[in-house]
């Protein structure tokens, strides 16, 4: 969606801007779309704060294991909070070594930010989700209707048989 990528682009943007401002006479290019990314997180945070997350690790086996995005997003947020501020401590004025943890941090903190306003501007409600319910057509279908009542009546059997019957009357 527009907005999607409205959104991406911006906090891409923000984090290179607030990474220049952080480190003004840096010769290096900064290159990548981690700020973006960090973007996208902060929002996620926000949006879908209780929402677990898949993980994968490796450690003398491979494992997954989930935990909620109020716990791990925060904490890689510190995470990259500790490693910029090691960095300007360690080699002051440099970037960060290669990896812009800086831009990780102001994207994240834009996203975190974009997201509690809409939210409390309520922008998804008011223009968002009228503008793609205004595009939704239905089509009457009293067998998906019918499947539609039985199922939250309980008859899940009932439902299930209605949806096949419909399916093999009107296969298209």
């Amino acid at each position: 969606r527009p907005l999607y990528t409205a959104f991406y682009v911006t906090a891409g943007v923000f984090a290179a801007l607030m990474y220049v401002v952080r480190y003004p006479d840096l010769g290096v290019s900064l290159v990548g779309a981690s700020g973006a990314i960090a973007g996208l997180m902060g929002a996620f945070l926000i949006r879908f704060w209780d929402t677990k997350i898949n993980f994968i690790y490796w450690f003398l086996k491979f494992g997954t294991f989930q935990a909620p995005a109020w716990v791990m997003l925060p904490l890689w947020f510190f995470i990259q909070l500790a490693s910029a501020q090691a960095g300007d401590t360690s080699a002051p004025g440099k970037g960060g070594g290669g990896v812009a943890f800086w831009a990780h941090v102001w994207g994240f903190i834009f996203g975190v930010i974009v997201a509690s306003a809409m939210a409390y501007f309520r922008i998804e409600d008011r223009f968002i989700h009228r503008a793609i319910e205004s595009k939704i057509t239905l089509v009457e279908n009293t067998a998906v209707e019918e499947a539609a009542e039985l199922a939250e009546s309980g008859d899940r059997e009932g439902a299930n048989e209605a949806l096949v019957r419909e399916l093999a009357n009107h296969p298209a």
